[in-house]
């Protein structure tokens, strides 16, 4: 029995779906679903809020049910009795925790509930055709958010440029995955310019749309804020960012799955150099994340 389980936003829940379709293609086997955590964790202390979200699409992950997790409880507390260990095959029930001491997916115990984020643009070539067929939107887009729609599918050269500031304003959050300088987006809208001329229309996305305003404001581009809401149609603006042709995102998952279902056939991604807050970081992770076809600003 393998258990995937899901935490964090949309994006890193796309993630560890990704990894989940991976298990399955080289274990050859079913791999279970693991929502009821982001559940039991509201309200945990420092924890963005979060909920399922894969509902916005067509898949159809198999669920786990409570006992398939007691097993996984019980594992950790026979283990501190070793006859016990003797006596059960409680033992064959492990968790396996994505860190340093990882021995990758094609090693794992034959029954293990996985914890982890499992970004690495890898797992998702090797599973991309199956993946962009599960991942439709259940939904058509409503009247407004059709009408940004339309203008978006109308604009030959339509560039979705994502700003994320929200929770990564908060100190906590910022050790990890800090706030991007103004500066990245003046010199990636200064790159597809140079790419596409005057043609590059640029859609901000952004949870801090009053900050875009202030922002843009003082540059002279054609753009737009799309509204980061519409009523009763959760991740419509997510949405309407795949709609676009090129991508400038900014370091979130969030865009990095917006860029990824873009489907032009010359699709260009501009990513920030500096992804996470520290060197360290961002020299050990970073390569994992950002395919190497997408550009670095």
């Amino acid at each position: 029995m393998l258990i995937n389980r899901l935490s964090g936003g949309l994006g890193n829940q796309l993630f560890q779906y990704t990894f989940g379709l991976y298990l399955e293609l080289i274990h050859r086997r079913k791999v279970l679903t693991d929502a009821a955590y982001l559940s039991a964790n509201r309200g945990a202390l420092l924890l963005t809020q979060r909920d399922y979200s894969l509902d916005i699409f067509n898949v159809r992950p198999r669920f786990c049910n409570q006992w398939h997790l007691a097993l996984f409880q019980q594992s950790r507390y026979w283990r501190l009795n070793a006859l016990a260990e003797k006596l059960f095959d409680i033992r064959a029930y492990q968790y396996v925790e994505e860190s340093d001491n990882f021995s990758g997916a094609e090693h794992l115990p034959r029954h293990a509930l996985l914890t982890g984020i499992w970004q690495d643009y890898r797992y998702v070539q090797a599973v991309a055709t199956e993946l962009r067929k599960q991942l439709q939107f259940r939904h058509r887009l409503a009247k407004e958010a059709l009408h940004w729609q339309q203008k978006i599918d109308n604009q030959p050269i339509a560039v979705a440029l994502h700003v994320r500031r929200g929770d990564y304003l908060k100190p906590h959050v910022a050790q990890l995955l800090p706030p991007l300088a103004w500066d990245y987006y003046l010199q990636a809208i200064e790159k597809v310019q140079r790419q596409f001329g005057a043609e590059a229309f640029f859609y901000v996305f952004s949870d801090d749309t009053e900050w875009c305003r202030t922002q843009f404001a003082t540059i002279d581009i054609p753009y737009a804020i799309v509204p980061n809401r519409f009523d009763n149609q959760p991740f419509a603006d997510f949405q309407l960012m795949t709609r676009c042709r090129h991508f400038v995102i900014a370091n979130s998952t969030f865009s990095w799955w917006g860029a990824w279902l873009g489907t032009a056939p010359d699709k260009q991604v501009w990513t920030p150099a500096q992804w996470y807050a520290t060197p360290e970081l961002n020299r050990e992770k970073r390569s994992k994340l950002v395919p190497p076809d997408w550009h670095t600003v």
